[in-house]
């Protein structure tokens, strides 16, 4: 049926336009995954849609994990997206794809992915419609397995515990950990606070005179870690401004202005030593989770 109505369509938009019958070779999945992987690293290359290469990399590891299962004694990669139906979806794949993943949720992140890249067969006529979409499955629900995670993670972070990791910071590295405490903000935003500047707004920052945090930017992944670069958040709601404790602000206000004029020239407020943007990678691994083992130890 399925091939029917691909072939209706075929010969129906040959009568129309009068442009001769050409036959589309059937995609394998395999293909499918190389097609659509590239059309999305032509989004990640675009920076006005929104679509980062962390997003790409997540998705050639759902699809890969998909396109490496094995269903009848056949990879779903060797199997042609055409012979891809309802039934199999709801009654091989689902089930296959979810004992494969340690949790519900890396299920639905792996079928959702699966299913973007269905859609893009759809829009290259290699199917008529998503069979993912038209599947009757019984996702997990997101939400409350968020909510039930985020409960068990806030009743770790204690006082005591927080105190415990800021008692194993490096002193020269104590106020970024007590500046993530007090603003909540992911690494990947605080690595690119700079010094708040009026006639820049829209670079955001500190601004010591009001104790507020504008964060209008954060740390996006290039193709490869070193294509790394400061971006807008991914979304309006990552824009926003945050209060800072005024003994705190004054605080780093204290540290910035002590800091040696090389390490000030590109504004950022916890630069290296060469002036240039903080490294996150080397925060978390040097600062924060050597610290967390030092506290669990008691060393």
């Amino acid at each position: 049926k399925a091939e029917a109505t691909i072939e209706a369509k075929r010969m129906f938009e040959v009568f129309e336009t009068g442009k001769p019958a050409t036959k589309t070779k059937p995609w394998t999945v395999e293909k499918a995954v190389s097609e659509y992987l590239k059309h999305a690293k032509n989004r990640a290359e675009d920076p006005d849609a929104r679509y980062s290469f962390n997003s790409l990399a997540n998705q050639r590891i759902h699809l890969t994990k998909c396109s490496a299962l094995v269903i009848d004694d056949l990879a779903i990669a060797k199997r042609n997206v055409r012979d891809i139906d309802v039934d199999f979806i709801e009654q091989d794949f689902w089930p296959t794809l979810k004992r494969s993943c340690n949790s519900s949720v890396t299920a639905l992140n792996r079928f959702t992915a699966f299913r973007q890249m269905m859609f893009y067969c759809v829009k290259k006529k290699q199917i008529p419609s998503n069979p993912c979409s038209k599947a009757d499955i019984e996702t997990p629900k997101r939400q409350e397995i968020w909510e039930r995670q985020v409960d068990r993670g806030v009743a770790k972070v204690s006082p005591e515990n927080l105190q415990r990791i800021l008692d194993h910071v490096a002193p020269e590295h104590q106020l970024k950990v007590l500046f993530a405490l007090e603003t909540g903000l992911r690494i990947s935003e605080q690595v690119a606070i700079k010094i708040f500047d009026p006639k820049r707004v829209a670079e955001g920052g500190i601004d010591f005179k009001k104790n507020t945090v504008h964060v209008t930017r954060a740390l996006k992944m290039g193709e490869t870690y070193s294509g790394s670069y400061i971006g807008e958040p991914k979304s309006k709601s990552g824009r926003r401004v945050i209060p800072v404790d005024p003994h705190l602000s004054q605080m780093l206000k204290e540290y910035y202005m002590a800091l040696p004029v090389k390490m000030k020239t590109e504004g950022w407020l916890f630069p290296t030593t060469h002036g240039t943007r903080g490294d996150s990678s080397n925060w978390r691994e040097r600062i924060l989770y050597k610290a967390c083992r030092k506290g669990r130890s008691g060393a």
